[in-house]
């Protein structure tokens, strides 16, 4: 009901956006690069944009502290959503030029999932148990960018696998480096859903999202790809439907460039 009225107060431009973004991603995923990213950015930001406009109308309105408070949060999460839209367009270019470069220091690959980990419980309402002896467990890598990769990763698995679901994520070391791993017991991918994972713009259905955790652009896993490529590394994802799935992340200790 909400939600139902902040879309009225948007309009029919706000109408418009939300249903012009879905017909884009299936036009992008059917026909390729028939539609610029200039484009889809557009509609990705005005939907947010849109949200937040309808809010602040509203909000101005209303004399309820409770329905003020909803609005209020409404105007941060969809301003949070528009900001990582934006950056993950902007590094999604970076990556894609070959203009990223690396900033390789030892980094504490335990320590980062943690981290990366605690932050997204504060956002998530699937609980996220990180399975780790504890020891810091160091490689070559760019901490900001392999943050970047594993939060794309763990937001995902919140936003899909299920209320009813925990996460589960840890680290092990390997013969050449690490392997993270992030799983869940949630529904699972179809074999389209798992061709479409790295694919930039794909999104899964927004009814299947479990978590009030925003959307973005359909960038993360590509991005997450990408990142760990840069880094002599890969991403292998398992996954049957109605079982779960499996994100497992591999680098190497030593980064050679």
């Amino acid at each position: 009901m909400f939600a139902a009225l902040v879309l009225t107060a948007c309009g029919s431009a706000c109408a418009a956006s939300l249903v012009t973004a879905v017909v884009i991603r299936r036009h992008v995923r059917g026909q390729g690069a028939a539609i610029t990213d200039e484009q889809i950015l557009a509609h990705e930001i005005r939907t947010p944009l849109s949200l937040i406009k309808g809010a602040a109308e509203l909000l101005g309105q209303e004399a309820d502290p409770q329905k003020c408070e909803r609005l209020v949060a409404t105007i941060g999460a969809n301003s949070t959503r528009a900001i990582e839209v934006a950056e993950s367009f902007l590094l999604q270019a970076k990556l894609n030029s070959g203009s990223v470069k690396l900033q390789v220091s030892q980094c504490d690959v335990r320590g980062l999932v943690r981290s990366t980990a605690q932050e997204l419980r504060a956002m998530s309402e699937v609980p996220i148990v990180v399975d780790d002896p504890g020891d810091p467990l160091m490689i070559d890598g760019d901490a900001q960018l392999l943050r970047h990769a594993l939060w794309n990763v763990l937001n995902n698995a919140a936003r899909y696998a299920g209320s009813d679901s925990d996460i589960v994520v840890g680290v092990e070391e390997s013969a050449t480096g690490v392997i993270v791993t992030v799983a869940d017991y949630g529904p699972g991918m179809t074999s389209r859903q798992r061709r479409d994972m790295f694919v930039p713009f794909a999104q899964f259905s927004q009814a299947q999202s479990t978590t009030a955790v925003p959307s973005g652009a359909g960038l993360g896993m590509a991005i997450t790809q990408k990142i760990v490529q840069l880094h002599r590394g890969s991403v292998l994802v398992d996954s049957i439907a109605d079982h779960g799935t499996s994100v497992l992340i591999t680098l190497p200790r030593t980064y050679y460039a």
